[in-house]
């Protein structure tokens, strides 16, 4: 099977490309982290999966433009989400005692 190299020097099947294309990406949630900086809630969908972005997003160097994605965040499928959501209320527990 083809691979295609990407800048970071990890490879995928030359196929993966097309079906992120295909892929349609649609932010549900935003929350302002700091005066350069949100998060972002994501649904990415596309043939055969459906998964939960959820990631900080931060102003250029400059401060013009548009908010570009960092590699902090995580991406869960969308049957772990439960999972995610109980942990979180586990956590909001702990911090409001």
């Amino acid at each position: 099977m083809a691979t295609a190299r990407h800048p970071a020097g990890a490879t995928t099947p030359a196929n993966a490309s097309s079906r992120l294309k295909r892929a349609e990406t649609r932010t549900v949630a935003t929350v302002r982290k700091t005066n350069f900086e949100e998060v972002r809630v994501s649904i990415q969908a596309g043939s055969g999966f459906t998964c939960i972005d959820v990631r900080v997003f931060a102003m250029p160097a400059r401060g013009k433009g548009d908010l570009f994605p960092t590699k902090s965040g995580i991406r869960i499928a969308r049957n772990r989400l439960p999972e995610l959501i109980e942990a979180l209320q586990v956590a909001e527990r702990e911090v409001s005692q």
